[in-house]
């Protein structure tokens, strides 16, 4: 199974959400990995596993209780050539979670979460846009700055949401429809 967890814009709670639903369904024995665009490196792509917890955002999904984590650094464009290598990784276990919304332009997920923060719910970047509409649901991440994500918008509407905040990014209906996907 794969599960694709993108943002509709950048500091959301995407990797929150990701650890979270590793601690969640433990039973998966996910395989996790974040996609980065970062142009600086020695070529289009670089990809390295994560093989100690930490602070590192792979490091958190080892610390969460995944079996194995990368981290997959492309340039601009690079994802298309980076997408190979990523493939085999997804393929190491049964069930893979990736944080991103990049990879949507190459693979059908069977489970996309859009997480989306309650206080800036019409801030899209653009790959969120470009996406949001095979959204399976929508995890509502409560900044503390409103009201646990009351009103949500017209774009969000047809789908699922589900509210979450802080320190659990995932609840229990969450979990369950996670699972129910295994």
């Amino acid at each position: 199974m794969l599960v694709v967890v993108g943002g509709h814009a950048r500091k959301t709670g995407k990797t929150a959400v990701v650890c979270s639903l590793i601690r969640a369904v433990a039973e998966a024995g996910w395989t996790a990995v974040k996609i980065a665009r970062h142009p600086h490196g020695a070529g289009v792509y670089q990809i390295d596993e994560e093989t100690v917890p930490g602070a590192t955002d792979t490091g958190r999904y080892l610390a969460a209780g995944a079996r194995r984590a990368f981290l997959v650094r492309t340039a601009p464009g690079g994802l298309a050539a980076a997408m190979p290598a990523v493939r085999g990784i997804l393929d190491l276990g049964p069930h893979a979670i990736v944080e991103s919304n990049s990879i949507l332009e190459f693979v059908r997920p069977d489970l996309y979460l859009a997480v989306a923060a309650a206080d800036r719910p019409d801030d899209f970047k653009e790959s969120a846009g470009r996406y949001f509409a095979r959204a399976d649901a929508v995890v509502v991440v409560d900044t503390g700055h409103t009201a646990g994500g009351r009103g949500v918008p017209e774009t969000w509407s047809g789908r699922p949401c589900f509210p979450v905040a802080s320190p659990v990014f995932a609840s229990p209906e969450l979990a369950a429809l996670v699972r129910a996907r295994l």
